[in-house]
């Protein structure tokens, strides 16, 4: 997680993290989140279960999710349309998703 906020600092986007999916929604509930990255697998709540809450109470901020482990959680992420990353993946090919996600989002 280090690895991930420290690159996404140098590419100049203001990260904010939460130690689990729930404590990210109370964030996002402060209105200064416009875009989630966040692991499927996460104790409190998986991501899945946030993608729902995202989907009823902030479905304007982009999310997308990664993990090593997508099997248990495949037909839920087609069926919520959340763009997904496999672990391990290139730093870059998040960014370029990133990127990608947020000039659609404007």
């Amino acid at each position: 997680r280090e690895m991930l906020k420290q690159f996404l600092k140098r590419k100049k986007w203001i990260v904010a993290e939460a130690p689990n999916c729930r404590k990210a929604l109370e964030e996002m509930e402060k209105g200064e989140i416009n875009f989630v990255v966040s692991d499927i697998e996460t104790p409190v709540m998986t991501g899945v279960e946030m993608a729902k809450e995202m989907k009823k109470k902030f479905p304007e901020i982009p999310l997308i999710l990664i993990s090593g482990n997508i099997l248990p959680y495949g037909e839920e992420i087609k069926k919520l349309k959340v763009p997904f990353l496999e672990k391990p993946f290139y730093l870059e090919d998040l960014a370029f998703k990133i990127n990608k996600i947020a000039s659609k989002a404007k």
